[in-house]
């Protein structure tokens, strides 16, 4: 038999509340208190880069959605979780060993009760 598990249940309906502004009662039924589990933390890691070594492979947006999104997921996240812990490397400051060490020590941060969100926006027309 299927079944959700109670910390993965919350997780799933604090990340629809997050993307769809849901509201509902998720857990009716459960037979668990609330205020027995641990609230998640929300991580959010996000990588902008417009400026390449290259200049044929140059963006004019990346940085900007790669801000803007991780902007926004923090702003909504202030209330649906316990600690905002947010991520943002941009242009020169996005090497391969900046993103290796910082997600390095995202893994390391992050428990199984957490929700994270990475984003590397690649394309070149601003959201």
């Amino acid at each position: 038999m299927n079944h959700i598990s109670k910390p993965a249940l919350i997780r799933l309906s604090l990340i629809l509340g997050f993307l769809f502004g849901l509201s509902f009662p998720v857990f009716a039924g459960v037979g668990v208190a609330v205020s027995t589990l641990k609230e998640p933390n929300l991580y959010i890691f996000s990588v902008g880069v417009d400026q390449y070594q290259t200049p044929l492979s140059n963006l004019s947006a990346a940085k900007n959605d790669a801000v803007t999104l991780a902007d926004e997921f923090e702003r909504r996240g202030k209330d649906g979780f316990g600690t905002v812990h947010k991520i943002v490397l941009l242009d020169a400051k996005a090497t391969k060993a900046d993103i290796v060490r910082e997600f390095e020590k995202l893994a390391r941060d992050i428990s199984s009760n957490d929700v994270s969100f990475l984003i590397f926006p690649v394309w070149d027309t601003a959201i």
